[in-house]
């Protein structure tokens, strides 16, 4: 039994290729998830004889400069062993190797889909099936039915849209796109913002707890809120390339699925992977030293780094997004 085929049989090739895609993608995922598991599992057993987890937890003596400004008080290095511990799980020896492994992984997954895409579309009969599908858009018939010209391949006569006008809509469409990221550059950026504020807030709150972790509370409330406005732009995005693609009239269906699937992959790389540079390359790398360290407007302290490193928010914004995000794997078992 197989899922694509029944998938072709009542909703067509597109549909099939899809879940013949879907089915090799998870079949593939198989391999890598069990060498994730192995790493993971090989960072669990060294974590307490990992020379750094050890040093940092014998560093009673070693006090540290306050993380913020007016809130906060210096503190001892070995205060922060249980998340030097739990970044090992994360960045140790064999992460290195998984890193190498899956780029291997996503090479070989990517050219033995070729493959298999090549046995579908010869068992399925489907070799010439884009040159056949290839027809003209009712929506551009009705908006360019007054200009025609000559098919140079057919000899017939067809709708035509002057390079002109196909121009001015193509700038359009590509100011819409450039205005839709910078909206979602400066949603991360008042994410940032307030994790400047937040940072002092919980520092200074009343709650033992709270203002004994006040960073990983920062960290927790910014990467729900981030999330947050990663899925309401989803929403706004999609709407917005539907729009941004129509306006550009594109000739041929083809045409206008290859235009749209461009703005969302441009829109959702943009979307969930900003936050996450924005981690991974940039937080702590501005934040100065002590006696001078750097603001942001002259009031704020741009934020440092967690003292056992960045990974720790690094990993727990991947892991929010991660787990979140398999609802939409949910809604697609669920809805017809």
């Amino acid at each position: 039994f197989d899922p694509a085929v029944s998938a072709r049989r009542y909703f067509g090739e597109k549909i099939g290729l899809y879940s013949a895609w879907l089915g090799w993608y998870t079949g593939m995922l198989i391999p890598a998830a069990l060498v994730g598991v192995f790493v993971f599992l090989y960072g669990l057993f060294t974590m307490d004889s990992s020379q750094v987890s050890r040093e940092i937890c014998e560093a009673n003596t070693t006090i540290m400069c306050p993380m913020c400004e007016d809130t906060c008080k210096p503190w001892t290095l070995s205060d922060t062993r249980v998340y030097a511990k739990v970044t090992h799980l994360f960045d140790n020896g064999g992460t290195v190797f998984f890193a190498i492994f899956v780029a291997m992984w996503a090479t070989v997954f990517l050219e033995f889909w070729k493959r298999r895409r090549a046995e579908l579309t010869y068992d399925w009969d489907l070799t010439n099936w884009e040159e056949e599908e290839e027809e003209l858009r009712p929506q551009f018939e009705a908006k360019y039915s007054r200009v025609e010209r000559v098919n140079p391949i057919s000899g017939k006569p067809e709708p035509f849209q002057p390079f002109s006008d196909k121009l001015s809509r193509l700038m359009v469409s590509v100011s819409g796109i450039f205005f839709v990221i910078s909206l979602v550059l400066t949603a991360v950026f008042a994410v940032v913002v307030f994790r400047l504020i937040a940072m002092e807030k919980f520092a200074s709150i009343s709650w033992y707890f709270v203002k004994k972790n006040w960073q990983f509370a920062t960290s927790g409330t910014g990467v729900c809120i981030n999330f947050m406005t990663i899925m309401s732009l989803n929403v706004v995005y999609e709407k917005v390339a539907y729009l941004l693609t129509n306006l550009e009239h594109p000739r041929t269906e083809s045409e206008w699925e290859n235009s749209f699937a461009l703005k969302m992959f441009l829109f959702q790389f943009v979307n969930l992977n900003s936050s996450t540079f924005y981690m991974a390359f940039f937080l702590g790398r501005f934040a100065g030293r002590p006696g001078k360290y750097n603001k942001l407007l002259d009031r704020w302290r741009l934020e440092e780094c967690h003292p056992s490193g960045c990974l720790i928010d690094l990993c727990l914004q991947m892991g929010v997004i991660m787990f979140f995000k398999q609802m939409n794997n949910f809604m697609e078992l669920g809805y017809p």
